[in-house]
């Protein structure tokens, strides 16, 4: 028997962290731990295929990403787990992967013949760059030989275009080479328009593994809600079903319905009709906040115009449902007509998490967020 007074609020949203109920992610791990069995199982030890995962801000990715690292521990793994925003430069790359990378000796060391893959070509630099780029890659091969390795980039749509190019290269050499090593990438749906760019110049990292996150289905909504610390409340079951309903399937807006019900309710322990219209009260000033901060990544893109052309998709869309890469692409030229800076909106769009391909269609990123736009466009009219 739990006693919600005395106890802290189970739901920890917008942290990453891990939440109390993994839910609806069953298809999802069970891919995961069929590849972490390929570097880590002693028959098979050799290197899996780079995975890219691939969500809209608020679907996950972190938390998968946690999961994936508690299971590789389990399993004598070493895991490497960063953040784009932890490696600005090559030489914060390099303080993740080798921590005594800074100690670089003043001759470089030779790399072993036939390990770098053939089409590796470090982006034009200065010469320390270079050598810093070949010392780490050498580092990297001889710390994973025979030693399973997970190597874990979350935010890897921010990376700097050097330090994207780094790690694809170095995930290719390493899979070339044979070492039992899994590197993992996450981000946003623009994630792998970012890395395939003529700024990254990674083309083959289209040939890694792709992993797209969806929303929850209504089952998997509500046992994200229903946690064990409940036990001794008095639940109203319709007040979990709509606000797992007002989530769309989003865990980040679940944890933050879970929290906002728990603080709301936590005195009485309960759950009622009162005690929901309070949570909305609280996830409805949350949520636009976050809508806030999405708005102004459309704004914050060096073409003015974008706003227009988000404002055109976002009606699209709530009409539709999903549109075309051509259908996309006419709404976007609606605002902005030079076919090159159209394309460079659509990228951005996708990038931020705004709109991303599944299915063979484009579709809105949070569906209620193309209606914040939309309504942003009626009150500026």
């Amino acid at each position: 028997m739990y006693d919600s007074t005395t106890i802290p609020n189970p739901f920890r949203p917008g942290t990453g962290a891990y939440p109390p109920v993994l839910a609806g992610r069953e298809a999802e791990q069970s891919t995961l731990t069929e590849e972490l069995l390929r570097i880590s199982h002693a028959s098979l030890a050799g290197p899996a295929n780079p995975l890219l995962l691939s969500a809209p801000r608020g679907m996950g990715k972190t938390v998968l990403l946690s999961w994936l690292a508690r299971q590789a521990e389990t399993q004598d793994v070493q895991v490497v787990a960063a953040a784009a925003g932890d490696m600005p430069d090559l030489a914060g790359l390099a303080g993740i992967l080798w921590p005594d990378s800074r100690k670089t000796p003043s001759r470089l060391t030779s790399i072993k013949a036939g390990i770098v893959a053939a089409d590796w070509r470090p982006p034009e630099r200065d010469r320390s760059s270079s050598q810093l780029r070949a010392v780490l890659l050498e580092h990297l091969l001889q710390a994973t030989a025979g030693r399973p390795t997970l190597i874990q980039i979350d935010e890897a749509h921010t990376l700097a275009p050097e330090v994207a190019n780094a790690v694809c290269n170095f995930a290719q050499s390493l899979v070339r080479a044979d070492n039992p090593v899994w590197v993992v990438l996450a981000g946003t749906p623009g994630l792998i328009a970012h890395l395939t760019s003529a700024q990254v110049g990674a083309s083959f990292i289209e040939r890694a593994d792709v992993m797209a996150l969806g929303g929850l289905a209504p089952p998997a909504r509500l046992q994200a809600l229903e946690v064990a610390e409940w036990s001794d409340w008095q639940i109203d079951r319709a007040v979990l079903e709509l606000a797992a309903q007002d989530s769309q399937g989003f865990p980040y807006f679940l944890q933050r319905w879970g929290h906002a019900l728990w603080d709301a309710g936590k005195q009485e322990r309960t759950l009622s009709s009162d005690v929901l219209a309070a949570a909305r009260r609280q996830v409805d000033s949350v949520r636009g906040e976050f809508y806030a901060r999405r708005y102004a990544e459309i704004y914050d893109f060096e073409d003015p115009r974008l706003v227009a052309a988000a404002q055109a998709l976002a009606r699209a869309l709530l009409a539709v449902g999903g549109l075309s890469l051509d259908a996309t692409m006419a709404r976007i030229k609606e605002a902005i007509p030079t076919h090159a800076d159209a394309v460079a909106a659509r990228r951005h769009l996708e990038r931020i998490g705004f709109i991303y391909h599944k299915g063979g269609v484009f579709v809105g990123g949070i569906p209620s967020l193309l209606r914040y736009v939309t309504d942003n466009a009626a009150t500026s009219a």
